[in-house]
């Protein structure tokens, strides 16, 4: 198990701290991305629980997995939103056109909220994954986040933040093995 704390991509404070930790067994990919302190300056939208695919995540809040074939430009990308929507794109080279991934039909996402701290977890099946992508020893994967706040300004959130602008399809930020 990895656990991370995303950075800013432009360093201004926050009066939260956010973190994301990525685990797998033989079934599945664990996702859970926790934001702690003060959450009113984040946008979290309505609560409506769709639990449907959804395009555009990333104009609001998103929780974002990124999963990429090392011996290849292939890579997949996960988005999940705090309304239980999510998506899945498949890429077959660095901003290659924008295509779901049908090969994937549901993901499992679970919410808990409070004042003060906000959790999401998500459950990938592993299955289709280690089909498309090959073996999981070539893989390496990076966790990402866009909040939306309340003055619908965005602050872009990933482990490192390696380009000149926040860019998670950035290859060299997809880095981490499991």
């Amino acid at each position: 198990m990895a656990e991370f704390t995303l950075k800013n991509f432009q360093k201004k404070p926050f009066p939260f701290q956010l973190t994301s930790t990525v685990h797998h067994d033989d079934q599945a990919f664990y996702l859970v991305f926790k934001i702690q302190g003060d959450l009113g300056s984040i946008n979290l939208g309505e609560y409506h629980p769709k639990k449907e695919r959804v395009l555009k995540l990333w104009e609001k809040t998103c929780f974002e997995f990124f999963i990429k074939d090392q011996n290849s430009n292939q890579y997949l990308e996960f988005n999940f939103s705090p309304n239980f929507s999510w998506n899945a794109f498949y890429f077959q080279d660095y901003r290659s056109e924008l295509r779901e991934w049908e090969e994937i039909h549901s993901i499992e996402i679970d919410i808990l909220n409070s004042l003060d701290h906000f959790t999401l977890m998500a459950k990938i099946p592993y299955k289709n994954i280690i089909q498309k992508l090959n073996s999981l020893n070539n893989l390496s994967y990076s966790t990402t986040a866009v909040l939306l706040e309340k003055d619908q300004s965005k602050s872009y959130w990933a482990i490192d933040h390696l380009d000149q602008v926040p860019n998670f399809h950035y290859f060299e930020s997809i880095k981490y093995k499991f």
